[in-house]
């Protein structure tokens, strides 16, 4: 597997040496240019993750995806495994088609949202491991502080004869904000680390906003920098990087321009030559109506000075389904011949009862007078309680429920006031769905609840009483 480093032309085949992983690319034209790539990263934080969720504390998490692409009559299976401790999960990227398959301890107001508190990068599970055509190819170890941000990665790759360890570390300021990231190999078997490369990072002095990252490639005299300029609403309004390569400067800048409603309206992409600002390339994002994410994504790149034209333009098309997410998307170009956009790639999503993912296809219809089926992710998933989101009610001292764990009926002691109150008694399964929903009434203190024949196992009980207050509390049953 083959992992994509984003980073400039100039240095990409520095980098190459890198631990790579591949995944399907399924024709997107997205990650084409170095503005897509940019815009992917930007719409990481920008509503675009969906994440599991019921109304109770019970949480559903990937535990795996398997990607299978076809090339002519042959089919290639790759598939990544996800394990997990206590209450972390995962978070679909619709812009990416999947969950991440590695660690990306990336940081800069182009992947984090720069908007909300500082959080730990990417928290997902314990441990990812990645298998290509059968054979695992790599495994990601990650570590947590006790404030949950992440520590560092131990990653090991299968190349060929022989096994690469890795690992990256974050130190962070007293603060919590992380100033460096280091990325170190090992060429003996983990016995010795060797820094490769690492990037620090400046802020302003409240720490609300990143000023500058930079990456050293140490041995390659090479410097990256990124420098962030905000407008009066803190958001990026241009993004300067800097490249220095044996010494020689070389020079692009992305200038953001935004929506009433803080959502990303165009990006312009340029670089310098002679002190001169060249227009290389255009995004111009659309949403609907109640959309967080973008459902509307035109492209246009390669700009010619001289016709003052970009040269090749794309669309993608995000269609909401009834669940309001994404249930197809439509990758187009443009034909100067018909003057019309030319369908190209069409991606098919179906989601399960968590309005998770549960599988993609890709069909190209651009090879011919037959659509191809290029290729399809399948999702599986657990369920798990975060133990988080629902309160311990018998802190409150509204109700106790017993015996629990119970085997059939059970008891609740209530503590209201009000003769004969009004309630809604609901069960729910571990899986969100609703097993028993009754209209009662509650004295204080005993009152017997009879429930109805169902497997062992966690629920949850919710009882709203007269004035619209619900209380909840976990139960068992043998």
């Amino acid at each position: 597997m083959k992992k994509q480093l984003l980073m400039l032309a100039a240095v990409g085949s520095l980098l190459q040496a890198q631990a790579q992983s591949r995944k399907i690319d399924f024709g997107n034209q997205n990650a084409k240019t170095k503005s897509g790539q940019m815009i992917q990263g930007i719409l990481k934080r920008q509503g675009a993750s969906n994440h599991a969720q019921k109304p109770t504390q019970i949480k559903q998490r990937v535990i795996a995806q398997s990607f299978n692409e076809m090339d002519g009559g042959d089919v290639y299976q790759d598939s990544i495994v996800y394990k997990y401790s206590g209450t972390r999960g995962s978070a679909y990227d619709f812009n990416e088609i999947g969950y991440n398959f590695e660690f990306r301890p990336v940081y800069s107001p182009m992947y984090n949202d720069y908007t909300y508190p500082f959080n730990p990068f990417n928290l997902l599970a314990d441990s990812i491991k990645s298998y290509e055509d059968g054979e695992n190819y790599s495994i990601e170890k990650a570590f947590y502080r006790t404030d949950n941000k992440l520590d560092s990665i131990f990653a090991f790759y299968n190349e060929g004869p022989s096994v690469i360890p890795s690992k990256i570390n974050v130190v962070y300021s007293s603060s919590g904000h992380p100033i460096k990231i280091s990325n170190k190999v090992s060429n003996d078997n983990g016995a010795t680390f060797e820094e490769q490369r690492y990037a620090v990072y400046t802020y302003n002095n409240d720490f609300s906003k990143v000023l500058t990252d930079t990456t050293y490639i140490i041995g390659a005299d090479v410097i990256m920098v990124n420098n962030y300029s905000y407008n009066a609403n803190n958001k990026v309004d241009t993004l300067v990087e800097v490249v220095v390569y044996m010494g020689t400067p070389q020079s692009a800048r992305y200038i953001f321009d935004y929506y009433n409603d803080g959502k990303i309206r165009t990006v312009i992409n340029e670089y310098e030559v002679s002190g001169t600002w060249i227009n290389s390339g255009m995004d111009s994002l659309g949403y609907a109506a109640g959309s967080d994410y973008y459902t509307y994504w035109r492209q246009s790149t390669g700009y010619d000075e001289q016709t003052q034209q970009y040269m090749a333009q794309f669309l993608t098309e995000q269609f909401p389904g009834t669940n309001g997410l994404p249930d197809s998307t439509w990758q187009s170009t443009w034909d100067d011949n018909t003057s019309s956009w030319i369908k190209q790639v069409k991606h098919e999503y179906t989601f399960n009862s968590f309005n998770n993912p549960a599988t993609f296809k890709s069909i190209n219809y651009d090879m011919g007078p037959t659509p191809i089926e290029e290729g399809y992710v399948n999702f599986y998933y657990e369920e798990y309680d975060d133990g988080v989101s629902v309160k311990n009610i018998t802190s409150n001292n509204q109700f106790k429920a017993y015996p629990n764990p119970f085997q059939n009926n059970i008891t609740i002691d209530w503590k209201g006031k009000i003769a004969n109150e009004k309630v809604v008694v609901k069960m729910i399964n571990i899986v969100g769905q609703e097993v028993y929903k009754k209209e009662t009434t509650m004295n204080s203190g005993l009152n017997e609840i009879q429930l109805p024949d169902v497997h062992a196992g966690n629920y949850v009980l919710i009882i709203q009483d007269a004035k619209g207050k619900t209380y909840q509390d976990k139960l068992i049953k043998k």
